[in-house]
C-alpha cells in the first residue's frame, strides 16, 4: 500500500564503513547526537556487526508478526503493543541503514554490501567522482538504493536526510505487518492524500518518536521520547449514530449522545475497553482529518499506569547508550 504515511515508524540507527579514520571521527562529531550511529574502520567488523542486525531485526518482526496472531485470536492489540514498548528498549539499538566508502583498500564499498546476507536494511555508497559509473551500476542492480558524492557541500545533513527517507523504506516490512490490521475500507481512508498529510502532520506536532497504526479499533497509538504514550482514536461519519447510542447506554446523558452523533466530541470506550479500565469515559473534542469531514480524529492521553513505558523510553535509551567509539 503506498502512502504518504507509514502506518509504522520508529528511530533507526547507521551503521558506517569508511577506512578514513578521520573522516569517520568528524562525522561522530557533527551528526545529530540523537541519531544512533557506528562507526567501523575494518570491512569483516562492519560485516559481522550487520549479521548481527539481520538477526535482531529478524526477531523483532517475529514480535510484531506474533502480535498480530494473537490478535486474530481475539487478543486485542493495544495492550499487546504497549507491552512491547516496555520490554523491547533493544528495538531502538536496531539499525536500518549502512552507509559504506567505496574505495577502500581490503575492500571497496560496494563488495562490502555484496557479501551482506540477509540484510533487509537500506545501503547509501559514499562516492568520489570517479566512481559514479560503478555506484550507478551498483544501484540498477539493487545492490545500493543511494550513491552521495562525499566531499559533496553539507555532506553530513544529506547523508542524515537520505537515512531518514530510507529507513520508512525498511521498516515497511513493519508496516506490512500492521496492515494486515486494516479493513480495506480503513486502507482506503488512510490512502487519502489529505488525510495522509493530516497524520504524518499531527505526528510531527505531537513528537511522536514510534507509533503503529491499528485496525481495531481503528487508531493510532503513538510514543513520545518520554515514554507518554497517546491514542488518536479515528472514526468515520457513519459510525457516529451507532457510537453515539453505545455511550447513551453507557450511562451519558442524551446531550453528549448528541455531540457524538453530531461529530463535536469522541469517546474513548475501545480503549478503556482493551485496557480492561473502570475509570470514567474521557469525552474530547474531535477535529477533521479532511475536508468533507468524513474522517475524524481525537487524541486521548494514555494514563501511565496503563502505559507504563518511563523506565524504557526513549530518553532512557539515550542515557543509557554508550558512548561514540570508533571500531577499528
Amino acid at each position: 500500500m503506498s502512502q504518504i504515511f507509514s502506518l509504522y515508524q520508529r528511530p533507526s540507527g547507521i551503521y558506517f564503513l569508511d577506512d578514513d579514520y578521520t573522516y569517520l571521527e568528524m562525522l561522530s562529531i557533527a551528526l545529530p547526537k540523537r541519531l544512533t550511529t557506528h562507526f567501523f574502520i575494518r570491512p569483516q567488523a562492519f560485516i559481522d556487526g550487520l549479521r548481527v542486525q539481520a538477526a535482531a531485526w529478524e526477531e523483532d518482526l517475529w514480535q510484531h508478526q506474533q502480535m498480530v496472531i494473537k490478535w486474530y485470536g481475539d487478543e486485542p492489540l493495544i495492550p499487546q503493543v504497549l507491552s512491547y514498548w516496555r520490554q523491547s528498549m533493544k528495538r531502538f539499538y536496531l539499525v536500518d541503514v549502512c552507509v559504506v566508502d567505496y574505495y577502500m583498500p581490503a575492500m571497496n564499498g560496494v563488495e562490502a554490501i555484496e557479501s551482506l546476507e540477509h540484510w533487509h536494511g537500506s545501503s547509501i555508497l559514499l562516492t568520489g567522482r570517479a566512481e559514479e559509473k560503478t555506484a550507478i551500476n551498483a544501484f540498477n542492480r539493487g545492490l545500493i538504493n543511494k550513491f552521495i558524492e562525499k566531499q559533496a557541500p553539507r555532506v553530513n545533513q544529506t547523508i542524515v536526510d537520505a537515512a531518514a527517507e530510507l529507513s520508512v523504506h525498511t521498516q515497511q516490512r513493519l508496516a506490512d505487518v500492521w496492515l494486515a490490521t486494516l479493513s480495506p475500507k480503513q486502507q482506503k481512508m488512510l490512502q487519502d492524500k489529505e488525510v495522509a498529510q493530516n497524520l504524518k502532520r499531527i505526528s510531527l506536532e505531537r513528537e511522536w518518536v514510534e507509533y503503529v497504526t491499528l485496525g481495531s479499533p481503528f487508531s493510532i497509538l503513538g510514543l513520545k521520547s518520554s515514554g507518554a504514550v497517546e491514542w488518536l482514536k479515528l472514526e468515520h461519519r457513519h459510525n457516529l449514530d451507532d457510537l453515539s447510542e453505545i455511550a447513551y447506554d453507557s450511562g451519558l446523558s442524551s446531550s453528549i449522545a448528541r455531540k457524538i452523533s453530531d461529530g463535536e466530541v469522541l469517546i474513548d470506550l475501545e480503549l478503556r475497553l482493551d485496557l480492561k479500565s473502570n475509570s470514567e469515559p474521557r469525552i474530547l473534542n474531535a477535529f477533521p482529518l479532511n475536508s468533507d469531514g468524513s474522517l475524524l480524529g481525537c487524541i486521548f492521553p494514555v494514563p501511565e499506569k496503563d502505559s507504563a513505558i518511563k523506565k524504557t523510553s526513549y530518553d532512557d535509551y539515550l542515557l543509557k547508550r554508550a558512548p561514540r567509539i570508533i571500531v577499528q
